[in-house]
């Protein structure tokens, strides 16, 4: 039978647990070939194991995005072993430093940072040169409304989350005439291990106390952003290319008013300017 993204191969980094095991499970269940990387090998051979008891396709990669040479020779493996990659998901991430900036450990500060934005170029600079060749692919780089806002005590995360908002717009610019969209997509408040230990855990609940007072059902369900991700990847959120979803998003409403959107330069990050000048 015929499935909606048959012939796309996706890499999903971050993809061994959480939300890149969402996306990676939805991609697959939807007739993509799936690629998941990420630094655990237990959790990835997890994940390939119940892609393949529902009938997909899916392999693993140890890797650490950080790792130029690292992610070039995965791209390259992946390309090889599935086909060439139609859609890039950046959804390795970690928030490792709640708490006030001055107490914060450097090195962990600096992880979060790197793990988001070096490993988002790294893998766009490694899967890019052959989308832009076949004049065909998506990228989606898995952001939060944190990176929006002025959030107290997550400021390498919201710095990270910042500088997708800036990545997605940019490139979608320097990608425009070459068949490639660029989409920023928040999953929204997905209970996963991540949120439970930087959120949940002693620091979350000491210097973000509101978060943990959300009650179970005022969660985003992780399918949504799987759901959404199956449509990105299908094309029908080509028209809003540099912009930023949100899993709680109705699409259809957003593609009917896509114009305005663009026109009006919704969606994205912006500096609001004074009346005045």
């Amino acid at each position: 039978m015929h499935k909606l993204l048959d012939g796309q191969v996706a890499l999903v980094t971050g993809g061994g647990r959480g939300v890149g095991r969402v996306i990676g499970e939805a991609l697959a269940a939807a007739g993509a070939r799936v690629a998941l990387a990420a630094r655990s090998g237990d959790e990835l051979a997890a994940v390939v194991g119940a892609v393949e008891a529902g009938g997909g396709v899916a392999r693993g990669w140890t890797l650490d995005v950080t790792d130029l040479g690292a992610v070039t020779g995965v791209a390259g493996e992946v390309e090889a072993a599935l086909g060439p990659v139609t859609l890039l998901v950046n959804n390795a991430g970690t928030a490792q430093e709640p708490g006030p900036l001055w107490e914060a450990d450097p090195d962990g500060w600096w992880r979060d940072l790197e793990v988001h934005v070096r490993g988002a170029f790294n893998c766009c600079r490694a899967v890019l040169p052959g989308m832009v060749a076949r004049r065909r692919g998506r990228v989606v780089n898995i952001g939060s409304m944190v990176g929006a806002r002025d959030e107290p005590y997550v400021s390498a995360y919201a710095c990270a989350k910042a500088a997708y908002f800036r990545l997605t717009g940019t490139l979608a610019a320097e990608t425009a005439g070459h068949g490639v969209t660029v989409l920023c997509v928040s999953p929204g408040l997905v209970r996963t291990r991540m949120v439970e230990e930087s959120l949940l855990g002693a620091a979350g609940r000491r210097w973000r106390p509101q978060i943990a007072a959300i009650p179970a059902e005022e969660y985003t369900p992780a399918r949504r952003v799987g759901d959404l991700l199956v449509r990105v990847a299908a094309g029908d959120a080509d028209p809003l290319s540099g912009r930023f979803l949100h899993a709680e998003d109705d699409l259809d409403e957003l593609l009917a008013d896509a114009d305005r959107v663009v026109s009006e330069d919704l969606l994205a990050l912006r500096l609001r300017e004074r009346a005045d000048g």
